[in-house]
C-alpha cells in the first residue's frame, strides 16, 4: 500500500477525539449512527478513521513522550526522525541510539534503532519494532528485518508502561541476540552457483520479486567487492539497501513485507550451510 505525502514534523502531534457519527435519511431527520464514532483531528475537524465505540485513542505523543522516557531512563542517547502520513493519521517514529552498537567488521557498524507506529485510522496497531541501522551506507540502511517486535491494538485499556517494559528488556539484550547472529553471517561463505540456485528458485516460486532479486543481488556483488568470496552478511545487506532505498521511500508497509521475507531467506541459507 502507497502512503500519502509526509507532511511537516511539526504538524504531528495534535488533539485527536471521538465524535458521534450521523446520517440523514429521508423523512427522519439528522440520526445517529449506532455503535460507531468518528476519530477527529481536532484542529481540522477530519474525520480520520470512523471506529467502533469500544476503538481507543492512544496520541501520537504519549508513543513517542513513552520512547523518550524509557530511552533517557536507560541512560542512551538518541537521534530522532519523526514522519507522518495520510494528513497525520499514520505516525512513523525513528530513534537512533548510537550507543548501543555492533561491531560486524572492519568499518561496518550497525547501531541500535527502534521504529514506533501509531495510527489514528485503523492502518496500524501501535507498535515498536527492534532493529538495526547500518552506518556504512551513507543515508543509513535498515538492517533485515525487526528482531524484536510489541504490539498493542486500539481495543480495551492500552498499558504502555507494560509496552515499554518490553522495550528495556529488548534494548538491554540486544548485543547478545544481535551481534552473534549477524557475526556468522559474516563468516559464512556461500558460492555463487548455489546462492544464484537458491534466488532464482525463490523467483519461480514466487518467494521473491524478481526485480527486487536482481537488484539485491547486484548490491551484493558490491559488498563484496571484486574477487572477494560472497558471505551472508553480504546477501543480507543486499536486500536491506533495496528494501530501505527504492521500497521504504514509496511504502512501508511493503518495505516491512520484504524485510521479512528477505530476512526469512537469508535464514534459510545460513541454516543450510551450517548443517
Amino acid at each position: 500500500m502507497r502512503l500519502g505525502p509526509v507532511i511537516n514534523d511539526d504538524d504531528i502531534f495534535f488533539p485527536v477525539s471521538k465524535t458521534p457519527l450521523y446520517y440523514d435519511p429521508p423523512g427522519l431527520g439528522p440520526t445517529k449512527i449506532p455503535d460507531r464514532v468518528g476519530i477527529m483531528r481536532e484542529d481540522t475537524e477530519e474525520i480520520l478513521h470512523v471506529a467502533s465505540n469500544g476503538y481507543t485513542i492512544l496520541p501520537h505523543e504519549e508513543v513517542v513522550d513513552k520512547a523518550r522516557e524509557t530511552l533517557t531512563k536507560l541512560g542512551l542517547e538518541f537521534k530522532e526522525d519523526f514522519k507522518a502520513t495520510l494528513n497525520g493519521a499514520r505516525l512513523h517514529a525513528q530513534f537512533i541510539i548510537p550507543s548501543v552498537q555492533v561491531d560486524i567488521g572492519v568499518g561496518d557498524t550497525v547501531h541500535l534503532r527502534g521504529i514506533f507506529g501509531n495510527s489514528y485510522n485503523g492502518t496500524k496497531s501501535a507498535v515498536f519494532d527492534l532493529g538495526g541501522y547500518r552506518l556504512v551506507c551513507a543515508n543509513g540502511m535498515i538492517v533485515g528485518k525487526s528482531l524484536f517486535r510489541t504490539r498493542r491494538k486500539h481495543v480495551g485499556e492500552i498499558d504502555t508502561d507494560a509496552m515499554m517494559k518490553e522495550v528495556e528488556k529488548a534494548i538491554l539484550t540486544y548485543s547478545e541476540i544481535v551481534a552473534p547472529y549477524w557475526r556468522e553471517l559474516q563468516a559464512l561463505e556461500i558460492p555463487m552457483m548455489v546462492l544464484e540456485e537458491a534466488m532464482s528458485t525463490a523467483v519461480e516460486d514466487k518467494v521473491l520479486p524478481a526485480k527486487f532479486t536482481e537488484k539485491s543481488m547486484e548490491v551484493a556483488l558490491r559488498e563484496a567487492g571484486e574477487n572477494n568470496p560472497m558471505n551472508l552478511w553480504n546477501v543480507l545487506n543486499g536486500f536491506t539497501e533495496v528494501t530501505t532505498h527504492d521500497v521504504q521511500p514509496r511504502s512501508y508497509a511493503r518495505a516491512e513485507q520484504l524485510a521479512h521475507v528477505s530476512d526469512g531467506f537469508v535464514r534459510g541459507l545460513y541454516e543450510d550451510l551450517r548443517n
